[in-house]
C-alpha cells in the first residue's frame, strides 16, 4: 500500500497509525488523528446506504462520530445498533477498558458487572 513520507516520518501507510506531521522552526512533532477521524470514518455507512437499511438514525450516526464516557444512553444504543445489524459485542476490535465516568464505573463493580468492548469509549465507531 502506498505511504506517503515526510521528512523521515511515514505518517500514514498499512502498517503505521494515521498521523499529522508539523514543522514548526526546530521543533518537529506528530499528533496522531485518531479520533478526530470518526467522522471521516463514518461517511461510507451514510454514502452506501447503510444507516437506511439497518433502520439507523441520525443518533447512531453522531455515536459512530464521537467518544464516549460509556453512560447507559451510549452503551444501551451500541447495543441496539449491534441487534439491528445482527451482531454482538464480541465482534468490536476495540476491546473493553475502564470507563471514563467514574461513576458508571463505580456502579458496574458495585453490580458485579463485567467489562466489555461496549464500554470502551469508541465503541460507537466500531458498532
Amino acid at each position: 500500500m502506498p505511504s506517503t513520507k515526510v521528512g523521515t516520518t511515514v505518517p500514514s501507510s498499512s502498517h503505521t497509525p494515521t498521523a499529522v506531521v508539523w514543522r514548526t522552526h526546530h521543533v518537529d512533532f506528530m499528533t496522531f488523528a485518531r479520533s478526530s477521524c470518526k467522522p471521516i470514518q463514518a461517511i461510507p455507512t451514510v454514502e452506501t446506504g447503510a444507516l437506511a437499511r439497518y433502520g439507523l438514525d441520525l443518533a447512531d450516526l453522531a455515536l459512530f462520530c464521537a467518544s464516549h464516557s460509556s453512560e447507559h444512553i451510549h452503551t444501551d444504543r451500541v447495543q441496539s445498533i449491534l441487534e439491528r445489524i445482527g451482531l454482538d459485542a464480541s465482534l468490536l476490535v476495540c476491546g473493553p477498558h475502564p470507563p471514563h465516568n467514574r461513576e458508571i464505573y463505580e456502579e458496574i463493580v458495585r453490580k458485579g458487572g463485567e467489562l466489555t468492548a461496549i464500554h470502551s469509549n469508541c465503541s460507537g465507531k466500531h458498532a
